[in-house]
């Protein structure tokens, strides 16, 4: 099962822009993609500016077959297109939604908080005025508002395919 954290941009007026990523496994993990690839605040905002993701990696990347639709070949997929982003409007479906994002919250609190209401949400990693990264978990009883800092992981831990996803 796979949950979704929210990545964000704190704005100059304290604002956070924002978008939805699934993942698979630790919400923690996808920090050290974000702090080693995404932490250029022009390379971010350019990222949330293509909605919501599937799957983040260390390269934007080009349109290309969604993991889901590889099952014969996943090796092979994460071979070509591993560290790319997977957008759902660019590499799942033709089209633009709102359900897509980007999204604005007011400030970092709005941000925060908006986890509480959405039970999917595991986790939101912002990227602060500062330039550093703070990931924000819910709590099992509503929501913590304390940062912690991103736990390494690797890439192959959520790029690996759900199992009994794939057709025979």
């Amino acid at each position: 099962m796979s949950a979704r954290v929210q990545i964000g941009i704190e704005n100059e007026d304290g604002s956070v822009t924002y978008v939805h990523c699934n993942l698979e496994g630790d919400p923690a993990g996808i920090g050290q993609v974000l702090k080693e690839a995404w932490s250029d605040r022009t390379a971010l905002g350019e990222l949330l500016a293509m909605g919501c993701l599937a799957r983040i990696g260390y390269d934007r990347g080009t349109a290309h077959p969604p993991l889901h639709l590889a099952c014969s070949g996943v090796k092979d997929w994460v071979n070509r297109y591993g560290d790319m982003c997977e957008f759902y409007h660019r590499d799942w479906y033709d089209g633009w939604s709102r359900q897509d994002g980007p999204w604005t919250a007011d400030s970092i609190d709005a941000f925060a908080s908006g986890m509480s209401g959405k039970a999917d949400i595991a986790a939101s990693h912002v990227l602060r005025k500062t330039g550093r990264w703070h990931l924000i978990r819910k709590a099992a009883a509503g929501m913590s508002a304390g940062c912690v800092a991103p736990q390494p992981s690797r890439l192959a831990n959520w790029l690996r395919p759900v199992p009994g996803r794939c057709a025979g």
